[in-house]
């Protein structure tokens, strides 16, 4: 259930906000928002350091989206996509 709203909150910026610069803004922040909640959580219960913890973990997420985004970028060009307003 947990996965199933986090994906939902992630999303919703992109059918709310049309641009894709700020939809992509408030989508990370709001992913941020959900790494320092679930973070803090596993560092409660598994006695962990929680900035390390949500410093990796929000490095891993803004990492993954930069590869996800230069991908698309790359696939587009390549099948001549037109991704114009973002």
């Amino acid at each position: 259930m947990s996965y199933f709203c986090s994906v939902i909150l992630l999303a919703l910026p992109y059918f709310l906000i049309r641009v894709m610069i700020p939809a992509f803004i408030v989508s990370a922040s709001v992913g941020i928002v959900l790494v320092a909640g679930f973070t803090f959580y596993g560092a409660i219960v598994f006695d962990r350091k929680f900035w390390r913890e949500f410093a990796e973990t929000v490095a891993l997420m803004l990492g993954t989206a930069l590869a996800t985004f230069l991908l698309g970028v790359v696939v587009g060009s390549v099948f001549h996509i037109n991704t114009a307003n973002f």
